[in-house]
């Protein structure tokens, strides 16, 4: 099974965010550049950085980051191609629920009941066949300046959220059914860490261009 690809928009993404039954003043924002001038446009509090990257040899070669069994974290393992944007974002949510609080009754809220007590594959599966979350990731699909690719296409990009939890820099890949730890970071220096993460990734395909970062704040 494919889903359609989902674009790195802000203004699609917070839509989706509204859509999944997140409430308050969380939304996505680009962030234009890893210096400090452009880290610091964010004002809010933090939640997650979504980052997304070019598919690439060097990036299956070089793995950054120590996986590590943590089950408090909640770890979704993608079965379905092309939806590591609602993987990322699923990631971001679920993870920090204690920050961004979510309508009853609502998709996400639904979904997340549903997953509770589940292992990551488990988690996989139940989102391949949870239905009212396919079909919002599809019309969220299909908004965007970009035209929407066929089905079939496959797309060279991929999303990862990062998180801090007790005290760690977790990374979550919707490939792996572990997070993977960057070392420490705080609520309020998470944005600058994972930048710090980020600029590792960049110079691993330093031959790339078509990053994206873009940070779930309030």
């Amino acid at each position: 099974m494919r889903w359609l690809p989902l674009e790195a928009n802000p203004d699609v993404l917070n839509k989706y965010l509204e859509k999944l039954g997140v409430k308050g003043p969380w939304k996505f924002h680009d962030i234009l550049g890893l210096d400090e001038q452009n880290l610091n446009t964010i004002t809010g509090q933090v939640a997650a950085v979504l980052l997304v990257f070019p598919k690439s040899e060097a990036e299956l070669e070089k793995k950054l980051g120590q996986e590590t069994a943590d089950e408090t974290v909640t770890v979704i393992k993608q079965t379905v191609d092309q939806a590591c944007g609602s993987v990322a974002i699923l990631h971001a949510l679920i993870n920090c629920n204690e920050l961004i609080p979510v309508e009853p009754g609502s998709v996400l809220d639904t979904f997340v009941s549903k997953i509770k007590k589940m292992t990551p594959a488990e988690r996989g599966h139940a989102m391949e066949h949870e239905k009212d979350l396919f079909n919002l990731h599809e019309t969220m699909a299909k908004e965007g300046q970009s035209k929407t690719p066929a089905r079939e296409s496959e797309t060279n990009q991929l999303y990862v959220c990062f998180i801090h939890h007790k005290g760690h820099l977790y990374e979550l890949d919707g490939r792996r059914a572990l997070p993977v730890t960057h070392g420490n970071t705080t609520d309020g220096t998470l944005l600058q860490d994972t930048a710090k993460v980020i600029k590792k990734f960049v110079e691993r395909d330093s031959n790339k261009v078509n990053f994206s970062m873009l940070v779930l704040s309030s």
